[in-house]
């Protein structure tokens, strides 16, 4: 992280404490210095003892709105932003704020994982002046403003610079849900702001249900996100060019709930009624007033910490692994050692080649599944005959980047000697080195 500058996480959270709650615990394996925590919600904090958290209740159904207000509770000069439905990597807010040490980046942007952990949901993105998102071949680093483009960075996983955001007035809280945050990209690249891409900020993202979404992904409503789109227009597009945006808008709308009725998660009927939120949302969003300026507020001369030991490495990285027969003991050890303090991670692998999934547990280490005969990643040929060790061993070389380990170490019927007896408790697994 950059040596001088306060670091401020903002959580936007919304009838999710369950989701909140285990972002919350995850933020304690993250690496680099202190910074402080600000959840914006409209519910109770999570009973958390030993987190300095800063509260800020928040009613209104209205995300950019929800960001000043964490914005302005917030002592940080480095503004960071997660939601409450992810899990950063340990080392994703130590990355994401490292570009802020060049004194021309405004924002920077991390990569994020989909359900499943392995596979890229938003990686490098680009918006057009009609907000229309667009895949980029820009590459890791800082990147100066160019004519008609502005980099994109996801909401999930994104940090600003307060002086940059209150330069160009905040986030326009007109965009109530959806390009709250490419529309400050936008102005903070018209101001002649650089923005940073990350890839290796990394951060998995589970897309719960939500007031927009069901259970299946699929949205129950286009209203918000068609409004948002008609202020987008409104601000940055000649409306001579609104009805060909407007076009290439529904047409992605559509194809995207095409893809939904043949998943099954919609219906024919529920497909004309979301297309007729979306011309609602569009009619509200021509009249919606856009543009007013906000005040974000100072940094503070120190920002407040999540806690005590937060932005320290924990005191051992394990890994441990098995299969189906030795679950319920390494989930029981993992978590043991996950409330000691220690990061977890746990590897699963059946003599299978279902695919695989990577997750964090509520109760505070992450989950890695699957099938010894799957191939690694969602991409590569499918491995041949191989032992279970080595399916560990592939799948912990393709999260070295994010996390390296102290130790490996697997259920034995020999009990442990002094080897492990810094861990305590973790009696009858057999250390098999560092990794």
């Amino acid at each position: 992280m950059t040596a001088d500058l306060p670091v401020s996480l903002v959580v936007p959270s919304r009838n999710r404490p369950e989701m909140l709650n285990r972002l919350l615990l995850s933020l304690r394996y993250q690496t680099g210095r202190k910074f402080e925590v600000v959840v914006v919600t409209n519910g109770a904090l999570p009973d958390m003892p030993g987190r300095d958290l800063v509260h800020v209740p928040f009613e209104k159904a209205n995300l950019a709105a929800a960001r000043n207000a964490g914005i302005r509770a917030a002592k940080g000069e480095i503004i960071v932003f997660c939601d409450d439905d992810c899990v950063p990597e340990p080392r994703w807010l130590e990355r994401l704020t490292q570009p802020f040490a060049d004194a021309s980046v405004a924002a920077a942007g991390g990569y994020v994982f989909g359900r499943n952990g392995i596979g890229l949901q938003f990686g490098a993105t680009e918006i057009d002046a009609s907000g229309a998102q667009i895949p980029s071949d820009l590459e890791e680093g800082i990147h100066a403003p160019v004519t008609g483009r502005a980099i994109s960075t996801t909401g999930v996983n994104c940090a600003f610079r307060r002086t940059a955001l209150n330069e160009v007035g905040g986030f326009d809280e007109s965009f109530h849900y959806y390009l709250e945050e490419s529309d400050a990209n936008w102005r903070l690249s018209r101001a002649g702001w650089k923005t940073a891409l990350v890839p290796e900020a990394l951060v998995h993202h589970s897309l719960a249900e939500s007031e927009t979404r069901n259970v299946l992904r699929a949205p129950t409503s286009l209203y918000e996100i068609a409004a948002s789109k008609a202020v987008f227009l409104r601000k940055n597009l000649q409306a001579a060019a609104w009805n060909e945006a407007l076009d290439q808008f529904r047409a992605t709308q559509k194809k995207r709930l095409c893809t939904f009725f043949s998943l099954g998660s919609i219906d024919r009927q529920m497909m004309q009624r979301l297309m007729q939120t979306l011309e609602t949302g569009l009619a509200d969003g021509f009249r919606r007033p856009a543009g007013l300026r906000q005040d974000l507020g100072r940094s503070g001369e120190a920002a407040r910490t999540f806690a005590d030991g937060a932005g320290t490495p924990p005191s051992l990285s394990v890994g441990l692994f098995g299969g189906p027969l030795q679950a319920r003991r390494i989930r029981a050890a993992a978590a043991m050692l996950a409330a000691r303090g220690h990061m977890v991670s746990v590897f699963l692998f059946w003599l299978n080649a279902l695919p695989h999934r990577v997750s964090f547990t509520d109760q505070g280490f992450w989950l890695h599944r699957g099938g010894v005969y799957a191939r690694i990643g969602r991409s590569g040929k499918m491995p041949g005959f191989r032992f279970r060790r080595q399916s560990v061993e592939a799948e912990i070389r393709r999260i070295s980047s994010q996390r390296s380990f102290d130790l490996l170490a697997t259920p034995d019927r020999i009990a442990v000697g002094t080897g492990i007896a810094e861990l305590g408790g973790l009696e009858g697994f057999r250390v098999l080195g560092k990794m």
